[in-house]
């Protein structure tokens, strides 16, 4: 991340203010139940997320991260034998993990105004399993692709915690390919409780794709979601140069600038997968 890109946006933050949210105490009945937007990072979430946030009834707030701990702590064996032996079943611990989710969600949604929440993370991909666990597969997956090569190598342009130790651009592609693996399977297990968008898709026929995405969350579309730019959206871990855009500003083929060889060699390690998303695997085109 460039020193000039950072000064920028903390000049902006300092001009014109952060985010301020009135935290307002929740009721302690209050399960709420959300809506997960999975993808990859560098695969376009960050714009999903502003486009939903933009709704009138929709909260989509910055990354939360905090299901990547909760999953830590359940898949920890001395923690929930030690919990066994306190005398905590799992169902105990379901509910009191998803009692701390929904205080988090709930208190976040009236504070916003908002009646429904869609929680942006892209670590969540790798612990699908666990959240459909902890809402006992009660809630749904907005899943959004993107061709992997623009994905390896925006990931490589930027810092991604995850692949920063010997980082490499078949590093940061591998992670893009096991992360739509396992997305397209749980879109094939789970098809009535996913909706697949496609960056291409997103940024192409912006207003077609956000309608059947409202479709699918039983909400009605509404213009100003296109406005994006125009609503004060809480701030958090996302790409800066997101906040400053006023247009939708397609990124694609920059992989072009690497070896032919390497191109080829990727081309052929994801023809599969690509064909599964409906791209074509030698040009990227999404079709």
């Amino acid at each position: 991340m460039r020193f000039i890109d950072v000064f920028r946006t903390r000049l902006r933050d300092v001009l014109f203010g952060r985010t301020n949210i009135k935290v307002i105490k929740q009721d302690s009945d209050i399960d709420t139940i959300p809506f997960f937007l999975i993808g990859s990072f560098r695969s376009g979430t960050t714009l999903f997320r502003y486009l939903l946030d933009s709704h009138s009834q929709i909260c989509c707030p910055p990354e939360t991260k905090f299901h990547v701990h909760l999953d830590q702590m359940y898949n920890s064996r001395s923690t929930m034998e030690a919990f066994t032996h306190m005398g905590f079943d799992e169902v105990f611990i379901r509910q009191q993990m998803r009692y701390f989710a929904s205080g988090v969600y709930s208190t976040h949604l009236r504070a916003m105004g908002k009646q429904l929440l869609v929680d942006k993370t892209p670590e969540y991909v790798r612990i699908l399993d666990f959240l459909d666990w902890l809402y006992e597969g009660k809630c749904r997956y907005l899943l959004i692709f993107r061709n992997g090569l623009d994905v390896a190598h925006s990931m490589n342009e930027m810092h991604i915690e995850p692949i920063e130790q010997d980082k490499s651009i078949y590093k940061a592609f591998e992670y893009w390919k096991e992360d739509s693996q396992t997305m397209l399977e749980w879109m094939k297990n789970y098809p009535d409780r996913c909706h697949k968008v496609v960056y291409d898709q997103l940024c192409d026929n912006t207003e077609a794709t956000l309608k059947g995405v409202m479709e699918f969350m039983d909400l009605s579309y509404e213009s100003q979601q296109l406005k994006w730019y125009r609503h004060n959206h809480s701030r958090g871990a996302e790409d800066i140069k997101a906040r400053r855009q006023r247009s939708i500003n397609k990124s694609v083929h920059n992989y072009r600038e690497w070896p032919e060889a390497t191109i080829k060699d990727l081309k052929s390690r994801s023809a599969l997968i690509h064909r599964a998303i409906g791209y074509d695997p030698d040009s990227l085109e999404f079709s």
